[in-house]
């Protein structure tokens, strides 16, 4: 377990010498970012603005970033419950246990961290 002090201090730990360098992105990315966005931002800009467009706006910014980004946007974005009984009985069980498992550490992860701090040593997260 390593505690890490100050948001700098954590960006650095997770993004220095990990290929996250997200100030030097490949021309390709930049040419995209300019098409779709209008500007020369940065990864993080883009994101920026992702999520106050999505805040702002909802499903809308989501349809129309989709459509900008991928070129096609989906008519709904929520599975029926149907197709998602379906998808789990094709799921071989060994896929579906370790998505169960996903799903309770990141419910438990998110229940934990409301507003308070916490460590759990054994599960190996936490938060201060």
């Amino acid at each position: 377990m390593k505690i890490v002090r100050g948001l700098d201090n954590a960006r650095r730990l997770l993004c220095d010498g990990r290929g996250l360098d997200l100030e030097d992105v490949p021309q390709a990315v930049r040419d995209g970012i300019r098409r779709v966005f209008g500007a020369p931002l940065t990864p993080l800009q883009v994101v920026e603005r992702i999520v106050r467009d999505v805040r702002h706006n909802g499903d809308d910014a989501v349809r129309r970033l989709t459509i900008d980004l991928d070129g096609a946007a989906p008519d709904e974005f929520e599975v029926p419950n149907a197709a998602i009984a379906a998808a789990r009985r094709q799921a071989p069980p060994n896929v579906v246990d370790a998505l169960e498992t996903a799903a309770e550490r990141i419910r438990a992860f998110h229940e934990a961290a409301v507003n308070k701090g916490w460590m759990d040593y054994a599960a190996g997260y936490g938060q201060i």
